[in-house]
């Protein structure tokens, strides 16, 4: 029971962190601030997580755990690696849209030289796991032909971490899936025949 008691407290602050992370950044956001959030002391939170820092890599480790059981999700939906990609997309951004811990997680991401403690650095790990799903399509032979798989990785996650940020900043975050649609729109037919360009675009709306 108190163990289950310690989990619940700690998910209540995490969930308080992810609030404050994702509305203020991590510079202007204290431990007192996310204790006073739900209704406690400095020292709830700091029984838990002693510094701040280690909040930020909590949530940022969670959410490079769920990446990789996405992609394989998304691999078994589809059976094709760019499918996979496309689909993974729209899940993150549906994911970003709607879970506070997400953005907060890309946030602190993008603010990791405030972190007094180095966090995860997941965008060599996404590239990574992106050009490796590219390589499945291009073996398949789904790609067109002579495609730089590595720049081609590089350049969706890029873009995709851009329209993120800019519909984050511009308060137009309900729209992030829309717009990784038109990311996907304007990709595909320097990836894919012509012909094939409309079956992915659907992926990209499921």
């Amino acid at each position: 029971m108190p163990q289950m008691r310690a989990a619940i407290s700690r998910e209540r602050i995490l969930d308080a962190a992810a609030s404050e992370f994702d509305q203020s950044g991590y510079a202007s956001t204290s431990m007192a601030t996310i204790a006073a959030s739900i209704g406690k002391e400095k020292g709830f939170v700091s029984h838990h997580f002693p510094t701040k820092s280690l909040l930020a890599i909590a949530l940022v480790e969670q959410l490079q755990q769920q990446v990789p059981i996405l992609i394989r999700q998304s691999l078994d939906e589809t059976g094709s690696g760019l499918g996979a990609l496309v689909v993974l997309t729209h899940k993150l951004a549906v994911m970003f849209r709607d879970n506070v811990r997400i953005r907060a997680a890309l946030r602190l991401q993008r603010e990791a030289a405030t972190v007094e403690t180095p966090l995860p650095y997941p965008y060599q790990e996404c590239i990574d796991s992106m050009e490796r799903l590219l390589s499945i399509s291009e073996q398949a032979g789904e790609l067109l032909p002579s495609l730089d798989i590595n720049l081609t990785a590089r350049v969706v996650v890029g873009a995709f971490v851009g329209i993120q940020q800019v519909a984050n900043n511009t308060g137009q975050r309900a729209h992030v899936t829309e717009w990784t649609q038109s990311m996907w729109a304007a990709l595909l037919p320097g990836l894919v025949p012509a012909k094939e360009i409309n079956a992915f675009m659907e992926l990209s709306r499921t």
